[in-house]
């Protein structure tokens, strides 16, 4: 499985979600699930928080983000495509296949059912409560994405498993 981690700002969320997700799922023991993140803007490539990064590394999460710059066949090639914000999702419905939109997601939405964007602190000024909030929020989506990708490969082993005893 491939999950996709998508944002085209200022790239603030995207390493916390990344380290956080790739951690959870180590701790969950689950294997075959590759996390990728992906920007659309090339200018934004490099470019971190240093706040966040610092909140990440206090928390001692030991993974690393690689963002790459999106391609089509890299968004295409996803079975989860996790976005920051609304839209962002919105914008990129113009670059997936049709019949992959039910791969395409905003985070909060995906996580929680909430129909709203991921915080994005405004600049690297805002205070310490919000971006540990931000970090919270994000640990708490990331166990819920790991229950729910958990119960997709047990249906995917199981229809596996059936379709080798017939």
């Amino acid at each position: 499985m491939r999950i996709l981690l998508i944002e085209s700002g200022v790239v603030r969320r995207l390493p916390l979600v990344e380290r956080i997700l790739k951690n959870k799922l180590a701790e969950a023991h689950i294997e075959n699930v590759e996390v990728e993140s992906a920007t659309v803007s090339e200018q934004v490539l490099g470019q971190t928080d240093r706040q966040m990064a610092d909140t990440v590394d206090e928390a001692d999460m030991a993974a690393h983000s690689s963002i790459r710059l999106l391609t089509r066949k890299l968004l295409n090639s996803a079975d989860l495509v996790l976005v920051m914000a609304r839209e962002q999702r919105d914008f990129l419905t113009k670059f997936v296949d049709y019949n992959r939109w039910n791969c395409l997601h905003v985070f909060q939405h995906y996580c929680f059912g909430r129909d709203e964007d991921l915080t994005e602190p405004a600049c690297e000024r805002e205070n310490d409560l919000l971006y540990r909030q931000i970090m919270e929020s994000v640990e708490e989506g990331c166990r819920k994405i790991v229950q729910k990708v958990s119960e997709i490969l047990d249906v995917s082993s199981s229809k596996v498993q059936q379709l080798a005893l017939e």
